[in-house]
């Protein structure tokens, strides 16, 4: 996973690139957008806004997974 550059201000969105996904995370949300690829799989783009978001959970990292965050 990429990240962009440090933001001029903080209302600038910050991009996390990621293997068949990008997410946009704003001050109020999480955008993430599927490639091609993955839209053919059936994933669909989505926004999540932080006051949906009630407690992440998280999976401890295995050798076949480093992170993975449930919402």
């Amino acid at each position: 996973m990429k990240l962009n550059k440090t933001p001029q201000s903080e209302n600038e969105p910050q991009t996390f690139k990621g293997y068949s996904a990008v997410a946009t995370l704003y001050a109020d949300r999480v955008e993430i957008r599927r490639n091609r690829f993955a839209k053919l799989a059936g994933h669909k783009d989505s926004t999540t806004y932080f006051a949906d978001i009630l407690k992440p959970h998280g999976k401890p990292p295995t050798r076949l997974l480093r992170r993975h965050l449930i919402w």
